[in-house]
């Protein structure tokens, strides 16, 4: 089965490496095989990576996006997934870190992103205090 994309008018996505940039219309691409994807609003700076969450959300998508270096990001977001843990010992937090693990080690990097959006969402409301989300 084909992965169905609609990409907005000049949104940027990453295929296998390669960023790729969409005109100025609304376009749906179909993926026919295996392939390395990430939409723009997926991808994160390293600039922005400037929370412990952020810095794991970051590390699993440098493992994602570059298969030759994997095993060095895979370590070093083991260590700053452990250090989130001890520093946040919750049962949200632990579960949270349980299953990011186990979707890495099937291979399932994207899954792994998206349970890090839930540190970064939690990391946020304990850190603010009611202000403005970070971006």
């Amino acid at each position: 089965m084909a992965l169905k994309l609609t990409l907005k008018p000049n949104e940027k996505i990453v295929v296998n490496g390669a960023v790729l940039t969409n005109g100025p219309a609304k376009t749906t691409i179909a993926v026919e095989n295996s392939a390395v994807i990430l939409r723009q609003k997926d991808v994160m700076q390293e600039t922005e990576a400037n929370t412990p969450a952020r810095r794991i959300y970051y590390t699993i998508q440098l493992a994602y996006l570059d298969d030759d270096n994997r095993l060095a990001y895979l370590g070093k977001t083991n260590l700053l997934a452990r250090d989130f843990v001890s520093a946040a010992p919750t049962p949200e937090v632990i579960d949270t870190v349980v299953s990011l693990g186990a979707d890495l080690a099937r291979g399932n990097f994207f899954q792994a992103l998206k349970r890090c959006k839930k540190l970064i969402a939690y990391e946020e409301t304990r850190l603010n205090y009611g202000r403005e989300p970070i971006r």
